[in-house]
């Protein structure tokens, strides 16, 4: 037979108004709907929850979830209490994806955000950032609170991802500007677990384009005209990058030392 702190047609009959939720055990609540009519004029008309809750120290915030069954909430608190210990859970952030994705690309172009190493972001990285976050993953995860992603949320995004014709090494491109945006919301302390570690990506199975002989590559460059021909040449034997060439001077160029400093990057 159930109690009066588990049967959910219960209500305190010295209350004018019904309650609405009742304590079931420590850290699990049983909650009814607030157009329950319930109580002393008649049973419960709604379908009651249970709200579990742990209590996040590190944050002083609680951390709350609702489940249909009492089982299912116990079960749920008992794994979230361990995430809390282990570091893997933490209180509701207030700031959603769309808002820390954009805050991000702004103080990027401002060079406020930058890179591991200090250096600000080149203006190709960012408009290559800024295309995947508005493509991909705000279209995902921008209505969600930056601590309600969750690991396996961005593990069913690069399996979405995969099964379609994007190659794997795009896939692990898309989540770049994720982790970049992550990184900077654990060291702001707006949250503290990151849940684009440990995922599972795709593997490139293809094999590797094939490299030109040295002859083959001097008859391709010798076939070009003198102006083409040293562009092509710089490109070949240095490997820079398209806006690296481009940003050469002679200031760059030490031809008694056979030096080449590459200082600057061409951008638009």
């Amino acid at each position: 037979m159930l109690n009066n702190l588990t049967d959910p047609n219960w209500r305190n009959p010295r209350n004018k108004h019904p309650k609405r939720t009742h304590t079931v055990e420590t850290g699990i609540y049983l909650r009814h709907s607030s157009r329950c009519v319930g109580g002393f004029d008649g049973p419960c008309n709604c379908h009651p929850t249970y709200q579990a809750q742990v209590h996040s120290a590190r944050d002083k915030k609680p951390v709350r979830k609702t489940f249909r069954t009492l089982p299912e909430a116990r079960r749920w608190r008992h794994r979230a209490k361990e995430a809390l210990r282990k570091g893997e859970l933490s209180a509701p952030s207030s700031t959603f994806f769309r808002e820390a994705a954009e805050q991000w690309v702004k103080d990027a172009e401002a060079g406020i955000a930058r890179t591991r190493s200090g250096e600000p972001y080149k203006p190709s990285a960012i408009r290559g950032y800024d295309g995947v976050i508005r493509a991909i993953l705000i279209p995902e995860f921008g209505h969600l609170r930056l601590s309600a992603i969750t690991r396996k949320r961005v593990q069913e995004l690069v399996d979405k991802l995969a099964r379609t014709d994007i190659a794997p090494a795009t896939v692990a491109n898309a989540l770049v500007p994720l982790r970049v945006i992550y990184r900077r919301a654990i060291d702001r302390e707006e949250i503290h677990s990151n849940p684009t570690e440990r995922l599972r990506l795709p593997r490139d199975r293809r094999t590797r384009e094939r490299i030109a002989e040295p002859r083959e590559v001097e008859a391709l460059l010798a076939a070009l005209d003198e102006k083409h021909r040293l562009i092509w040449s710089f490109a070949v034997y240095t490997g820079l990058r398209k806006g690296e060439l481009r940003a050469l001077r002679w200031e760059n160029i030490d031809l008694e030392a056979g030096i080449l400093k590459v200082e600057h990057s061409y951008d638009p």
